[in-house]
């Protein structure tokens, strides 16, 4: 599926129904295609500022006017989601530019600015319309957003500064993985390199992230230009060629696999995500199939065990030896838990240790159940 612009206006091109003009007044020019190629977003002017903004439905012909939230003008709309009933960008509040969402029904929502952040601009959108992305404070941090959970300002490298911006683009369905743009430059130009960022652990550069999964050396500057939606797979330009990256960002073993179900029938399952070379200080817990809500408690060893239905819990506890433990969380309504480990200060039986190359160390989450309680299989990661 194409969409483009010619002398007579907008359209949209496919193999089975070959070419099919964007109907209305003034020459529409389609600017993003939803991923289904059913719903084209645009404008009737070269610059989307400049003229009316628009979502043509191709399904059935109709086409709907963008509007601002009340109190503001000038939507500037960026992305738009797998099946076209999202749409983010950001609008002029008072002088003051705000990101914002659209939801299927068109109404928008404002994304209110990190605290201290003077503005916010929506650049991406994940597939399933539920994580939005993008930069704020004049680019200096990037940001993630959902209804459920607000907005989450995403870490930098090195010190936030007005000379180097951070901004996410692409977020997966679970908005566990956030790939951007960092660089000297306005986002997302040549200038700029990739940086990927695992929600609760850090953000690295995207050539560094390949590199400690035994990728290939792409060089210094590296574009992402899109993200599957689990976030393992990229297609990305780098010294004037196109790649598409297949990289699996889980980076444990499982061990004491798998877990005693649990009461959604399922067993719980844990993983770490991001990178086992200690220097870059770049790991998350990802917890799944958990009961909703359920009450959880990280924990982990530098030795494992197997003691069935310990403490009464009806799982397994997959660790010995001495034990340490993270302070107590929630799951999330849909049964995920997401925790960043500092590997400088990783809790152990007698105190906070760091982690040194050369060690292995297993997770595991304890966690509330119906009937009392139960535990995931667990994570083994080998540090380098």
């Amino acid at each position: 599926m194409l969409a483009g612009d010619a002398s007579t206006g907008g359209f949209v091109w496919d193999l089975q129904a070959g070419w099919t003009p964007i109907a209305g007044p003034g020459h529409r020019r389609p600017l993003y295609l939803s991923g289904d190629g059913n719903v084209v977003l645009g404008g009737t002017d070269s610059q989307i500022s400049l003229g009316e903004t628009y979502l043509w439905d191709r399904t059935t012909g109709t086409i709907d006017t963008i509007v601002a939230p009340a109190g503001t003008t000038y939507p500037f709309p960026q992305a738009i989601n797998e099946d076209g009933t999202v749409i983010v960008g950001f609008v002029n509040a008072n002088l003051e530019i705000r990101a914002a969402v659209w939801d299927e029904t068109g109404t928008p929502t404002l994304i209110d600015p990190v605290a201290g952040g003077l503005m916010s601009q929506a650049f991406g959108v994940s597939p399933n319309g539920e994580w939005v992305v993008g930069t704020r404070s004049g680019g200096q941090r990037a940001f993630c957003w959902s209804q459920a959970t607000g907005v989450q300002a995403l870490p930098t490298i090195g010190a936030p500064t007005a000379m180097v911006y951070h901004s996410g683009k692409f977020a997966s369905d679970d908005g566990n993985i956030v790939v951007g743009y960092r660089g000297d430059t306005r986002p997302f130009s040549m200038e700029s390199t990739s940086i990927i960022a695992i929600q609760g652990a850090a953000t690295v550069r995207f050539r560094d992230f390949l590199l400690a999964r035994g990728g290939p050396d792409l060089g210094p500057s590296i574009v992402v230009r899109g993200m599957s939606r689990d976030g393992m797979q990229f297609v990305a330009e780098a010294n004037g060629t196109t790649y598409w990256i297949d990289v699996d960002p889980v980076v444990s073993v499982a061990y004491c696999s798998p877990a005693v179900p649990n009461s959604t029938g399922a067993p719980g399952q844990v993983a770490a995500l991001g990178s086992a070379e200690v220097a870059e200080a770049f790991l998350a817990l990802r917890a799944t199939s958990l009961p909703p809500g359920a009450v959880v408690l990280p924990i982990m060893s530098m030795t494992q065990g197997h003691v069935p239905m310990a403490g009464g819990s009806a799982g397994t506890l997959c660790l010995g030896g001495s034990i340490g433990r993270i302070t107590v969380g929630a799951a999330s309504a849909s049964g995920d838990y997401e925790l960043g480990i500092d590997l400088s200060a990783i809790p152990a039986g007698s105190g906070a240790t760091s982690v040194s190359a050369g060690e292995t160390w297993t997770f595991q989450v304890w966690h509330r159940d119906v009937a009392g309680s139960n535990f995931t299989d667990a994570a083994e990661v080998t540090f380098r």
